[in-house]
């Protein structure tokens, strides 16, 4: 998915609390950052339903979107309708 996204010329910042930083970078070429900044993404994509995220509500998530921005969740971690868009 990161890839397919830059090569339509997204920039892709990737958080994931469960994998090493070291391994991803070694496998797929990919930086892990350690703290996203709120207010700060046209899109974000929810695609992992960790125990980390499944208490947190689509407004939690929608602090890191700028105004008006998209949320997907791909996990249907979050309720119906909470998402712009729900897989």
């Amino acid at each position: 998915m990161v890839r397919e996204l830059k090569e339509f010329g997204c920039s892709v910042d990737v958080s994931d609390p469960w994998v090493s930083s070291e391994d991803v970078e070694r496998e797929y070429g990919i930086s892990l950052v350690k703290a996203a900044p709120k207010g700060d993404y046209d899109a974000l994509i929810l695609a992992v339903p960790h125990n980390e995220y499944l208490g947190m509500t689509a407004g939690d998530f929608r602090a890191y979107l700028k105004q008006g921005d998209v949320l997907f969740d791909l996990k249907g971690v979050l309720p119906l309708g909470a998402a712009d868009l729900r897989l």
